[in-house]
């Protein structure tokens, strides 16, 4: 995010504070009205730890604005304790601030954005029957088949077959995907 003025520094800390608000279960109804009206015309970017508390926030601020543009940055699960803090964290996970610039950038580019050029357009996400014919839901070792998927691409354990579908298609396609798999299932 390129900051140019001490408006823009306002603006963005406040667009800040409005997503903590929002997903602290305190949100106004005018300003998640107001962050619902952004995400359907710029969209909204979502950048949380890995955690379970950081997928917590996602499924929040999803639910909160509906079919608006909402682009999830994933950062991986790196173990380990963040400079600041005296002890690591109940999921022993680094968070955001611990991330370095490469892993950032990295993370944004996953989800369709360019720091150079802005955001992409949209690819379509997978669809469910492809996702069921992959085996990655639906099938008795689909969970193990995610973790993975989510292992080979530096995205975190837990996303559900949904979060996959949206953010898969943006990162690989799906000839390369079924190729992932099936050396899974022959190791």
């Amino acid at each position: 995010i390129g900051i140019r003025t001490k408006e823009d520094i306002a603006a963005i800390e406040n667009e800040m504070r409005l997503l903590s608000e929002l997903t602290s279960c305190k949100c106004p109804q005018e300003k998640t009205d107001m962050l619902r009206r952004i995400a359907n015309t710029r969209g909204i970017i979502v950048l949380t730890d890995s955690d379970g508390a950081g997928l917590v926030i996602r499924n929040r601020i999803k639910s909160c604005i509906g079919q608006g543009k909402v682009y999830h940055a994933y950062i991986p699960e790196i173990y380990g304790k963040e400079k600041r803090k005296a002890k690591p964290g109940k999921e022993n996970l680094i968070g955001v601030e611990g991330m370095t610039t490469e892993v950032l950038l990295s993370a944004f580019k996953k989800a369709g954005i360019d720091p150079e050029s802005g955001i992409s357009e949209r690819t379509e996400p997978f669809s469910k029957t492809f996702l069921y014919e992959i085996g990655l839901s639906g099938k008795t070792n689909s969970s193990e088949i995610r973790r993975k998927i989510c292992e080979h691409f530096s995205l975190p354990k837990m996303l559900s077959a949904n979060s996959l579908a949206e953010i898969l298609p943006i990162i690989t396609t799906e000839a390369e995907l079924v190729s992932v798999i099936e050396k899974f299932k022959e190791n």
